[in-house]
């Protein structure tokens, strides 16, 4: 589920976050306690999104 959620296309399609940068955040999360924070709050934000049915905040 976690892969799923932020995948480039599910990220692309919500429209809240760039794609690239997501995944420059998932490549430094284990390293960086910063980023991983981040990207639990990346994660929420997008499965959030998904389970109220949320297609675009645009």
């Amino acid at each position: 589920m976690f892969a799923h959620t932020l995948a480039p296309a599910a990220v692309q399609q919500l429209g809240l976050f760039e794609p690239e940068l997501v995944q420059s955040i998932q490549q430094r999360a284990a390293k960086e306690p910063a980023a991983a924070r981040a990207l639990i709050f990346i994660f929420t934000t997008q499965l959030l999104s998904q389970l109220f049915n949320i297609d675009s905040w645009a």
